[in-house]
């Protein structure tokens, strides 16, 4: 009988935390919320704190078409913090373009953002249908910082395998573009796939973690996207926040002039 119990117990308690959780991801907290929280049990973990309005951190989004219609004319700040650049979503894989791309990335830069592009890397499609497609979509006038490319899985494909492609990939961009493309990535998949090959790139790391991304000691991150539920004035869902690493600056984003 006790032990159905403390069952019972405990599986209230995981329910009741998941309840909380629930509603608290619905009227818009985010992990970072929670965090905060913690650091007042915790205060030797490096919390990831929002800056003052007069802080020198440069703020940014990410979006796609599942932001649906975006009032870019609106667009502008999170929680205080003003909205610089964006990334938006141009292709995926070797025939996917993106929606919402054209009016996206005309209406970012009409508004004063520096607007980027990004290309969903396909481990299973060739590097040359990849870069077709992402070229062909993405002009280099329209292009204020450096091309993305977002790389997120790796589909059964061999290490081996994937980094020759992948490798293949980033140079015809980079020589297309003049530039070396960002690596948009996770913290797995940097570190059992990516970290050893290309630490010469710069890093978008996607993390939602309590602490600031870790890597090897030679490397550092350039950008961190440290939230998916952001909500901006004239974006109808939830958002992408993406922020500048501190010891960095647009400069750093920006595609050199030919």
């Amino acid at each position: 009988m006790l032990k159905k119990t403390f069952i019972s117990f405990g599986l209230i308690v995981i329910l009741a935390g998941t309840l909380v959780f629930a509603w608290a991801t619905y009227v818009g907290y985010t992990k970072e919320v929670f965090c905060k929280i913690a650091s007042e049990y915790l205060p030797g973990l490096k919390i990831f704190e929002n800056p003052n309005p007069d802080t020198t951190r440069i703020y940014g989004i990410d979006i796609s078409h599942h932001q649906k219609h975006i009032n870019w004319k609106k667009v502008s700040e999170w929680e205080g913090q003003k909205i610089r650049f964006a990334y938006i979503k141009a292709t995926e894989g070797g025939t996917h373009r993106d929606t919402r791309y054209v009016y996206n990335i005309i209406n970012a830069r009409k508004h004063g953002l520096l607007t980027g592009s990004y290309h969903y890397y396909r481990p299973r499609t060739t590097p040359q249908r990849q870069f077709k497609n992402f070229t062909s979509v993405v002009k280099k006038r329209y292009q204020d910082i450096i091309p993305v490319i977002d790389i997120e899985e790796t589909k059964g494909v061999s290490k081996e395998k994937f980094i020759e492609d992948l490798s293949l990939f980033l140079i015809m961009v980079e020589k297309h573009y003049g530039v070396k493309p960002l690596l948009y990535t996770t913290r797995r998949l940097w570190w059992s796939y990516l970290q050893n090959d290309f630490n010469n790139f710069k890093i978008f790391m996607g993390y939602y973690g309590c602490t600031e991304p870790s890597m090897s000691i030679s490397q550092t991150w350039t950008i961190w996207q440290f939230t998916e539920l952001g909500r901006v004035k004239g974006i109808p869902t939830f958002v992408d926040i993406d922020v500048l690493n501190p010891d960095m600056s647009l400069h750093d984003l920006k595609i050199p002039e030919q």
